[in-house]
């Protein structure tokens, strides 16, 4: 009887065929010293399984090594990202430098060769020393007294009690004005036309815009972190927020806010919303001082008046009693505040910012509210100053009783 023999090998197991004359191959396994017959079907199968075990490793294997390919890509990418930073760091760091170099020039022994605009020094350097004189040190607005402080010597406590603007102005300028007078007298407003308002109640208007005051203060003097952790959720004005952005739009920068500023021989001081500075964009001119005036509410009654204004005479003939225009007297006066105190300031455009409930509106400072400033000024400070006198004759009257 002929025998054919083969030979295969399956890793480290070797296996040998032993011939049958009805070609009915029996294999024989050898794993170490144990030895077992197999038919061919079964080595077959174990081929098979071996090759898709080889084959499943070899994915296996080729997915590892696509994910460290990209693994690799992104820490190359993430690399050329931190270098760009870095760059980038740098370059902010050396314009830094070179801007506080020239600043160092405008504030130092080259003073006097600074580059002048329109007869001035330069703008920046000019409102920079507005924010840091030494006037401001002097006055404060007190939430205790609900008014300003003025502390004649900054080395002693003594302080003298301030009166604010808005009870004067509205003496002097409108004081026949009347809000539900003035809605009732601009008639209904249409259901398609009226402004949404976000306000549950009509006397929350005043609490919104004592709140939304001071977030800008807050954004513009410390941050916007510092909004972030004071102002949370529903203590939170989205009307402020969007009218800081729109500030871009009108090529503006705040610089401070609630800027206090006083009379200090009539005893009357007053805040700035907010003072800004233009940008090159701006059609008035780089770096002049702009003065905000900020108003809160308002959507569907701000120019509603019951009148004409009470004075000055400049006035009279083209504007009403609206909280619009009480707005610019306010601004007016504040303006020319600054023209006493600081003439060497190149102011720029004042704007009134009215923020309603989904937008602000920007009422730019008209010409003739800036030519009747100095009227403005001196009506406000007569009628302080005989309120000042009424005051002393009832306090002499009071001692003698």
């Amino acid at each position: 009887m002929h025998r054919n023999r083969y030979t295969t090998t399956l890793g480290t197991t070797r296996s040998a065929r032993t011939e049958s004359d009805d070609a009915d191959f029996v294999i024989v396994a050898v794993v170490g010293t144990d030895s077992r017959k197999r038919t061919a079907t079964e080595v077959f199968d174990a081929v098979d399984d071996r090759a898709d075990n080889l084959n499943d490793r070899y994915q296996q294997s080729s997915f590892i090594g696509k994910r460290n390919r990209d693994i690799a890509e992104r820490d190359k990418t993430v690399e050329t990202d931190f270098e760009q930073q870095q760059q980038q760091q740098q370059q902010q760091q050396q314009q830094h430098k070179r801007h506080r170099r020239q600043h160092n020039q405008i504030e130092g022994t080259h003073r006097s060769r600074v580059e002048t605009v329109g007869g001035f020094r330069n703008g920046l350097a000019l409102i920079e020393e507005m924010l840091r004189s030494p006037r401001r040190a002097h006055a404060s607005f007190s939430a205790v007294h609900k008014t300003y402080l003025y502390q004649p010597d900054l080395n002693k406590p003594r302080t003298v009690i301030f009166c604010g603007l808005l009870p004067i102005l509205r003496a002097c300028f409108f004081a026949d004005y009347d809000f539900e007078k003035a809605r009732e007298l601009a008639g209904p407003i249409p259901a398609h036309l009226r402004k949404k308002t976000g306000l549950a109640r009509p006397w929350h208007g005043r609490a919104r815009g004592d709140l939304g005051h001071k977030q800008l203060q807050v954004a513009v003097n410390a941050g916007p972190e510092a909004v972030d952790c004071l102002f949370v959720g529903s203590g939170r004005l989205s009307g402020a927020d969007d009218m800081l952005a729109s500030l871009a739009d009108k090529h503006l920068r705040p610089v401070t806010s609630e800027f206090i500023d006083y009379y200090e021989d009539l005893g009357l001081a007053t805040s700035i919303d907010m003072v800004c500075v233009t940008d090159s964009r701006n059609r008035h001119g780089a770096n002049r001082l702009a003065l905000i005036e900020v108003k809160f509410g308002g959507d569907n009654d701000f120019l509603d008046s019951t009148g004409p204004l009470l004075s000055p005479p400049a006035l009279l003939a083209k504007y009403n009693n609206s909280p619009r225009t009480q707005a610019w007297l306010q601004l007016a006066f504040c303006r020319q505040m600054v023209v006493d105190h600081y003439p060497q300031v190149p102011l720029g455009p004042c704007y009134v910012a009215q923020v309603e409930h989904e937008a602000t509106n920007y009422w730019l400072l008209e010409q003739p509210f800036i030519d009747a400033g100095p009227q403005i000024r001196d009506a406000v400070l007569q009628r302080r100053s005989e309120e000042r006198m009424a005051q002393a004759e009832a306090r002499l009257a009071k001692r003698k009783k």
